[in-house]
């Protein structure tokens, strides 16, 4: 577990997310812009999103290291076609300090082009200016499904609510020092039992929403609130770094999107 901060009052942390609580298995044709980040042993470590063929959005927490290939195209997380990455380009204003995480957004160019189809395709950015206030989502990924599970082999998936950032700020105030930011965007299901949610590993990976009929990826997975004992708490919401905050960000690298 990668332990961002202490809340001391709490005895709360922030903590990047790596499993999805109360998911469904998912089918790849359902979601096939999902891709598993790989470590340099070919272990899973997070998700990522497909921009174009050779363009990949994930966390930039999830690649502070080196040596990462990419999965893609299967519901397994350990099959599917493997593919090189040239370079990684993480945000420059990245910041993992107290209380939040700033600017947690990278993008992966791939040494050579992703052949698409059924199970192999890129999803829309979304247009500027889209809130997605109280609309209807999806988050999915290969995380931890409880604290002490190991990573789940099928594809998770878990459709979720977006809130208005103050919701999301009025979830978060039992928790002192919790500083969101307008460049977040959240989700949390308030009214499910048992609770659900995001949580450790699942970091990069997509929260997809619906807008008069067309799909687009809303947010990355980035944090959520966890206690030293009991890991996650899926009671607050999960935290997404918000993807139209960082439309010209992306841009500068990846044409025709």
């Amino acid at each position: 577990m990668n332990i961002l901060f202490v809340i001391l009052l709490f005895s709360k942390h922030l903590t990047n997310i790596s499993r999805i609580i109360q998911g469904q298995n998912a089918d790849i044709a359902d979601f096939p812009w999902q891709v598993s980040l790989r470590t340099s042993s070919d272990s899973h470590t997070c998700g990522g999103i497909i921009l174009t063929d050779t363009w990949i959005l994930t966390a930039a927490h999830c690649t502070q290291g080196s040596g990462y290939t990419i999965r893609v195209g299967n519901t397994n997380r350990n099959n599917g076609e493997r593919y090189q990455v040239r370079r990684v380009i993480n945000h420059a204003n990245y910041n993992d300090g107290s209380g939040t995480i700033a600017n947690d957004i990278s993008l992966i160019e791939l040494s050579s082009s992703l052949a698409f189809g059924s199970t192999v395709a890129p999803i829309s950015l979304p247009p500027a200016g889209q809130l997605f206030e109280s609309a209807s989502c999806v988050i999915t990924g290969w995380g931890r499904t409880c604290g002490t599970c190991g990573l789940p082999t099928i594809l998770q998936k878990l459709n979720t609510l977006a809130l208005r950032n103050t919701e999301c700020a009025n979830y978060m105030s039992p928790i002192s020092g919790v500083n969101l930011l307008s460049s977040h965007i959240c989700v949390h299901n308030q009214n499910s039992n048992p609770q659900d949610g995001a949580c450790n590993g699942d970091s990069g990976g997509p929260m997809t929403c619906t807008v008069s009929g067309q799909t687009y990826v809303a947010g990355v997975t980035s944090w959520v609130i966890s206690s030293q004992s009991t890991g996650c708490l899926p009671n607050y919401p999960s935290v997404y770094t918000r993807v139209t905050s960082f439309l010209s960000w992306i841009r500068l690298y990846v044409s025709g999107v």
